[in-house]
């Protein structure tokens, strides 16, 4: 094994997770319903796995319950905005991690699952990530992007466009549980263990924290954001119990100075480059006609 694949690996799990809160970002809602089905989608997919149900069906089980989750949710919080709806899942997250821990017969209580067998190469993660950000990016092209763009900046304006602004975001938040819960199938038949510990509040800041460096506004920003937060214990290997507080200190400055992540600078970059690309001729004064 490579010496970099683990964190490779788990890169590419946390951008599954990335994505799902990017989703219903996009849609104007702020979630993190993604990371509770992260849970529920690692004890799925574990549990099966354990009990010797090929991955394939394991991953589609964890997948399709987190759906189901995500729009019984979306049923029940569809209506809410902001800061509410971001408190209501937040307390959904920590209802996931007590149910682990207490539901010992299932999810292992404490200790969790152990010895759940490998069935997800990184190659095959590969391809699931990177079909994930196909369909993601898919997504916000044509019709369907501009119609999440007018709901991400304001839910009258898009009223009055005709959007259905309900039932589009709970499709968003059912989108957002299923990519969820694959990411957290992903973790577990990839790492052979999951446990309660692992769908904590350092989770949901995680999430949050690759939102804030990548960006919302173009698919690639949860990919930089992974990547950034998956080196983040190498880099600051040497800040020991302080990472936390240097990892939130960093947020605070991109909040500040790059609001729109890695997109944003990205984009502004790119633009400056183009305009400097601009034919001279364009920029030269246009010679004056001769009188005949």
């Amino acid at each position: 094994m490579s010496t970099y694949e683990p964190l490779v690996q788990n890169a590419l799990v946390l951008a599954l997770l990335a994505f799902s809160i990017h989703v219903a970002v996009r849609a104007g809602a702020f979630s993190v319903t993604g990371v509770a089905c992260y849970g529920t989608g690692a004890y799925t997919a574990g549990a099966l796995a354990i009990n010797d149900v090929p991955v394939p069906l394991a991953v589609l089980a964890a997948v399709a319950q987190a759906a189901v989750l995500g729009l019984v949710l979306a049923l029940v919080l569809g209506r809410l905005h902001s800061l509410y709806l971001a408190m209501a899942t937040f307390a959904f997250v920590l209802l996931v991690q007590v149910l682990a821990l207490e539901w010992e017969s299932v999810t292992g209580g404490a200790l969790g699952l152990l010895g759940i067998p490998v069935g997800i190469t990184t190659p095959a993660l590969l391809a699931i990530t990177a079909i994930c950000a196909l369909g993601v990016a898919l997504l916000e092209r044509g019709r369907s992007g501009r119609m999440l763009e007018v709901l991400r900046l304001d839910d009258q304006l898009a009223g009055s466009l005709g959007i259905p602004v309900v039932r589009n975001r709970r499709a968003a938040l059912v989108l957002s549980a299923a990519l969820g819960g694959l990411s957290g199938a992903c973790s577990a038949l990839l790492f052979s263990v999951f446990t309660p510990d692992q769908i904590s509040f350092s989770l949901i800041v995680d999430a949050l924290t690759m939102i804030v460096i990548g960006g919302t506004a173009a698919w690639y920003g949860p990919v930089i954001g992974a990547a950034v937060v998956a080196s983040l214990p190498e880099v600051f290997a040497f800040a020991g119990s302080y990472r936390p507080a240097l990892q939130a200190a960093i947020v605070v400055v991109l909040v500040i100075y790059a609001p729109d992540g890695a997109v944003g600078l990205v984009r502004a970059v790119t633009s400056r480059v183009r305009r400097a690309r601009r034919p001279a001729e364009a920029t030269q004064p246009v010679p004056e006609e001769v009188p005949s």
